[in-house]
């Protein structure tokens, strides 16, 4: 089953805050003992919400509105996408997320296997782009036939262009956890979740720039009727700077290689 660890936003990361060589470092080894153990299948680092854009998506309508976001409760700082025999063994590896980042806090959710109709294909070396759906989960019926026939369009239609890379829905917030750490302890926090908006789906795209993105999150609004799509930029190996030295670059080279990550 595949669980995705979300790294909740905060202060430094909205401020646009890169990591150091400690914690880079860190997060390189954590990846690694994923791989070794062969449960690693993504990850992503997002850009501030101000280099993103969101889209409010109303009965078909989308509207667009530019970064930043106002407050970090509902954003995502980074996602790691692992393959897990249940809920307790992914939180398991939440678990073992590096003290170095500090007091943060990670929701960890289990994904819908995609629709048949999807293959995705390879990335190509455009930027990548993660888009987040949020929604209120009270409030979201159940897709029907003709809604699910949709989205396996807009999902084959998309992979076909090379653009989707990778999607996928999540099971309600009650199915999963929050491990919240504080002064480096952690705290296991059963869901559901009471904000008012929650991760729904995700989706991870390649495009040119967001503005050639846009086309895709508009016709994916009329898919989904309501909601808001958090589309941002993915962390590339050069916007680290020296702080990514050349030896943890080869580690992550490697760690792509074997994880397509």
């Amino acid at each position: 089953m595949r669980f995705m660890i979300f790294r909740k936003a905060d202060a430094d990361t909205e401020a646009g805050l890169l990591p150091s060589t400690d914690l880079l470092e860190a997060m390189t080894a954590y990846n690694e003992s994923l791989a070794r153990a062969g449960v690693l299948l993504d990850g992503y680092g997002l850009k501030p919400s101000a280099e993103g854009a969101r889209y409010d998506h109303d009965g078909g309508t989308s509207t667009l509105t530019g970064g930043p976001v106002a407050g970090t409760d509902a954003l995502v700082a980074g996602i790691t996408v692992i393959d897990a025999p249940s809920l307790d063994d992914a939180v398991a590896w939440a678990l073992r997320w590096p003290r170095e980042d500090g007091d943060v806090t990670l929701e960890v959710r289990q994904v819908h296997e995609p629709l048949p109709s999807f293959r995705a294909p390879r990335p190509d070396g455009r930027p990548r782009f993660v888009a987040l759906l949020m929604h209120d989960e009270s409030a979201a019926p159940a897709p029907d036939a003709a809604e699910q026939a949709a989205m396996a369009r807009f999902m084959a239609d998309a992979a076909n262009a090379g653009v989707l890379l990778e999607t996928g829905g999540l099971h309600a917030t009650g199915d999963g956890a929050r491990v919240k750490y504080t002064n480096g302890d952690p705290n296991v926090v059963p869901g559901p979740f009471p904000e008012p908006k929650v991760i729904g789906g995700y989706a991870v795209y390649q495009a040119d720039s967001l503005d050639a993105l846009r086309p895709w999150c508009e016709r994916f609004g009329g898919v989904v009727g309501t909601g808001t799509s958090e589309v941002r930029p993915v962390f590339a190996d050069a916007d680290f700077g020296g702080a990514l030295t050349p030896e943890l670059q080869e580690r992550e080279k490697a760690l792509r290689a074997q994880s397509d990550v």
